[in-house]
């Protein structure tokens, strides 16, 4: 992988191990967490994420991604992988393994688009209905998905919160699922997460969507029996990180969009699954992307 000078800068010179166990250690650590060796200082080694495709691409999104401009993210993207994008540009779900609904059935539209010509329309007309469209992929164990949502309507009752309307992604266990809830009259955003044997759902407190607009909404998560992690984004600000969790041993395999669970018609547009933070869409009037001169710009910026 041939990186730009920049971000090679921005990667750690060194990772620094137990000269016992190998295992990795803090840099001015005297003890091994592993297994208790004392030392009075550690290895110094070569990076690991110099070697591993994957210890790079974490790395670079725990600790990279917060830090640059959404410019740079938008370049350094063309590093990871993305698993799958569709925008409905092909006016059907051809690009989806299917869909799954019970009552209306999910269409492609030209009524709203968040970008393009189409978008993909969701209605549940009855209470305790689904209308979603899916797509299989290979087993994933650390996955992001970006999607903007467009709530039409809505009809959640205040006196059952357990009812939500909801997008998100997961396998037949939900491994994480974003959820809109009304909460006293008001909607709010929710996330939903697997730790153990169950899944636990949290509001935000006021963060809420809004009726007739756009929200770029991306979830993600990490699979782990202890160290695990679930996050939800709204248009591009984190609302909900879960660490140390128990999100399992089996990646997730099926990931959908949609509504479900009580009366609500939405479109959604934009859809990327890939293995490492997408970020809002970028707007640039009149051109789709960056141009050679944006970008040497950008660096000229970020120094």
């Amino acid at each position: 992988m041939n990186l730009p000078y920049w971000l090679l800068r921005l990667l750690p010179m060194w990772d620094y191990i137990c000269p016992k166990c190998k295992k990795e250690v803090a840099k001015n650590s005297h003890e091994c967490p592993s297994c208790g060796e004392r030392f009075p200082f550690p290895v110094r080694v070569p990076p690991k994420v110099l070697k591993d495709s994957k210890a790079l691409e974490n790395y670079v999104h725990q600790h990279i991604f917060p830090k640059v401009s959404p410019l740079h993210r938008a370049y350094l993207t063309q590093f990871f992988t993305t698993l799958f994008s569709d925008g409905f540009e092909t006016g059907n779900f051809n690009n989806w393994t299917g869909t799954d609904y019970l009552g209306d059935a999910p269409t492609v539209v030209t009524t709203q688009k968040h970008h393009g010509t189409y978008s993909a329309y969701f209605v549940v007309s009855v209470a305790g209905r689904w209308c979603v469209v899916y797509k299989t992929l290979t087993e994933q164990t650390t996955f992001y998905m970006r999607f903007y949502f467009y709530l039409n309507s809505e009809g959640l009752d205040d006196n059952d919160l357990m009812a939500t309307s909801y997008i998100g992604i997961g396998t037949t266990t939900t491994i994480v699922r974003a959820k809109i809830r009304q909460v006293s009259g008001a909607l709010r955003w929710a996330f939903e997460y697997k730790n153990g044997s169950g899944t636990t759902t949290e509001t935000h407190a006021s963060a809420a969507p809004t009726l007739g607009s756009w929200h770029c909404v991306e979830i993600g998560a990490y699979i782990h029996s202890s160290a695990g992690w679930a996050k939800m984004y709204v248009d591009g600000n984190l609302l909900f990180d879960k660490t140390g969790l128990n999100t399992g041993t089996s990646g997730a395999t099926r990931f959908e969009v949609g509504v479900a669970d009580d009366v609500a018609t939405a479109y959604v547009d934009c859809v990327v699954v890939a293995d490492t933070y997408i970020g809002v869409e970028e707007e640039v009037v009149g051109q789709p992307y960056i141009s050679r001169v944006q970008f040497v710009q950008g660096m000229r910026t970020f120094g």
